[in-house]
């Protein structure tokens, strides 16, 4: 019988099973989907789909047309014998090989020999076997002749599992079949099945399954990304796996160059950062951090992105749209990089992308006006962050410094964020309120701040202040600021106010008498 082991990767369950080294399948639970999962959930949806089966919800029982053609064809007999389990399935389904009968009925006469260790008695083995036979020939009769094939038939299974399905799709595991489970029903009530969690190795998400989830939910992402290929042309081979491989919330991670082995993906970061963790070191921190960052293609700009001009503008061929679709297909024709096709399809899909997740704040017109804006950009600043760039290379870095940026700059960033780019925000002053915003961004929030005109990237630029001083500043602020007193010629200008009083309330008011200044 086939062995069930752990993963690797989730990219071992479309491997081969000459690729896999031995006889060896992957029985999956999954108890929660990420925006990371979801790629895999479609992949395996469309594989299953092809090659195996699909369930949504329990297996509905046998109905009693079932159980009738059931004793008709196999009669109502019942030997707990795997030469007698044998024989029915070679009459039930004959189209399994003998390698493949052999397989599948040591797997669910194993599964019988588990039930009696358990204690359940004959009676209840033969109810397992009716339903076994019904559900083999109706639902996956599909798959038990490939069982055991080069290419490993797949099972993919949304619901609350039930103990009898449980352990059908255990027997067809041993038999050779990939399974994932989507465990809507919660750890804890499959465990009450599988105490010891034998069956099953669990894939663990914290966030558990969306309200919304549904199979029909990954078949319509499915559909849409079809449709997407089909307007917009050919998907890259390379995916944006942006943070997740961060393992400290800090800039410094950023140096790493050993990210990840998959080649299924590039490995970059979107970071914003508030304030800074010491005020006196900022500054020289900032300077090492950018010497370290030389070697790679880098880009630091100061305050915001200067507006397109109206040469750029002019030169982004475009017309009047119908739909965000029309709008996206036609404008993504701007993007041009003869020397790096992967790089361009990159480009293409993440400004598309990020154009359709737009449409809902924006009309075409206002749409079509933002996406001019990323295409100005992108090609003002693809030549200084993509020179050097390939499939085996660390990513660009993009430095925006002290920002206070407008929506068409935070669009701009988040396309970035898609591409071979390490982004990077950084918000030193807290005076600024600004609040960023980004899909997959890591926010680095420090209590400290200070205020520096343009990033430290060399020491001629670097002004470091001593402990004192910061010290003083931070007094003058705890004083003067909301307290009342007032620092000395803090009021450059003054407006004189004649007071009206009584002679009498002068020595009241005032604890000198009046004296004539001389001259």
């Amino acid at each position: 019988m086939f062995k069930n082991i752990n993963l690797l990767s989730l990219n071992d369950f479309f491997l081969s099973l000459n690729n896999r080294k031995g006889n060896f399948v992957f029985f999956y639970r999954f108890n929660g989907i990420s925006n990371d999962i979801m790629g895999f959930i479609k992949q395996y949806y469309m594989s299953a789909r092809q090659n195996g089966v699909i369930i949504d919800g329990r297996i509905p029982n046998p109905t009693p047309e079932n159980l009738s053609y059931l004793s008709e064809m196999l009669g109502s007999d019942f030997m707990l014998d795997k030469s007698f389990l044998d024989n029915k399935l070679k009459k039930w389904l004959p189209r399994m090989s003998d390698a493949q009968r052999n397989n599948i009925c040591s797997a669910i006469f194993s599964t019988f020999e588990d039930m009696l260790k358990s204690g359940k008695n004959q009676n209840i083995i033969k109810n397992a076997y009716i339903k076994y036979m019904c559900w083999l020939y109706y639902k996956f009769e599909r798959i038990v002749g490939q069982l055991g094939a080069d290419n490993v038939p797949k099972i993919l299974y949304f619901g609350d599992i039930s103990q009898y399905e449980l352990q059908l799709l255990t027997a067809l595991s041993r038999a050779g079949a990939d399974i994932v489970l989507l465990n809507s029903s919660g750890e804890q009530n499959y465990l009450k099945l599988d105490p010891q969690s034998e069956f099953s190795t669990l894939y663990n998400i914290n966030s558990g399954f969306p309200q919304d989830f549904s199979l029909k939910q990954i078949q319509k992402l499915i559909s849409e990304d079809q449709n997407r290929e089909r307007i917009f042309g050919e998907s890259p081979n390379l995916k944006p796996c942006t943070n997740a491989w961060l393992e400290k919330p800090e800039l410094n991670e950023v140096l790493k160059t050993n990210r990840g082995d998959n080649k299924e993906f590039f490995y970059n970061a979107f970071i914003v950062q508030y304030g800074v963790e010491d005020t006196l070191l900022f500054s020289s921190d900032m300077c090492t951090f950018y010497q370290n960052l030389k070697n790679r293609d880098l880009l630091v700009i100061n305050n915001q992105l200067t507006p397109p001009s109206t040469e750029e503008i002019n030169a982004v061929k475009r017309t009047n749209y119908q739909n965000v679709e029309q709008l996206a297909s036609h404008l993504s024709q701007n993007i041009s990089y003869p020397i790096n096709k992967e790089l361009e399809k990159i480009m293409k899909k993440a400004f598309i992308d990020i154009l359709l997740e737009s449409q809902k704040q924006n009309t075409i017109q206002k749409l079509t006006s933002k996406a001019v804006y990323l295409l100005c950009w992108l090609k003002r600043y693809q030549k200084d962050l993509f020179t050097n760039w390939n499939v085996n290379s660390l990513p660009a870095v993009f430095i925006l410094f002290h920002p206070s940026p407008s929506a068409n700059e935070e669009l701009f960033l988040n396309f970035l964020s898609r591409l071979p780019v390490d982004v990077l925000v950084i918000m030193p002053d807290l005076s600024q309120s600004f609040t960023f915003s980004g899909e997959n961004l890591l926010e680095i929030r420090y209590t400290n701040s200070v205020s520096v005109t343009a990033f430290p990237s060399a020491p001629a630029k670097m002004k470091v202040s001593t402990a004192a001083y910061q010290a003083e500043r931070e007094m003058d602020t705890l004083l003067y600021s909301d307290s009342g007193i007032y620092r000395d010629k803090q009021h450059t200008k003054a407006d004189i106010v004649t007071l009206q009083t009584m002679y009498e309330e002068i020595f009241i008011l005032w604890e000198q008498e009046l004296k004539k200044k001389t001259r």
